[in-house]
């Protein structure tokens, strides 16, 4: 039971891990490129790495929540001694990939003022 419980938190961290992760930029960046740039160019990239990730992430929201309500009507269950409901465990994941997007957003607004500069 305690293997079980360990899966949904490591869940739990990397999903609702992503948006620290995006304030922080704790991202893998490319330096060698991104250090020759001038700070207008800075900019741009990081606004057009942004915006691709909010449609990946668009996309992602889209699907896990898909993903749950699919395990929430069909009443799906651990196949394990505790026999939780799947949707709980799996409703974590659409959650932060809201709480990304939101972080997104937060970035994008600020790399699309640096660019206006």
């Amino acid at each position: 039971m305690s293997e079980e419980m360990d899966g949904y938190i490591i869940i739990g961290i990397a999903f609702l891990s992503l948006p620290v992760c995006q304030v922080y930029r704790s991202y893998h960046h490319v330096q060698f490129i991104q250090s020759r740039l001038p700070p207008r160019w800075q900019a741009v990239s990081h606004l057009l790495f942004d915006l691709l990730s909010l449609g990946f992430c668009a996309v992602l929201i889209w699907q896990l929540t898909r993903f749950v309500l699919q395990s929430w009507h069909s009443g799906d269950v651990a196949p394990t001694l505790l026999a939780a409901p799947l949707w709980i465990p799996q409703l974590l994941m659409p959650i932060g990939s809201v709480a990304v997007t939101v972080s997104l957003l937060r970035s994008v607004a600020l790399n699309l003022r640096r660019c206006l500069r």
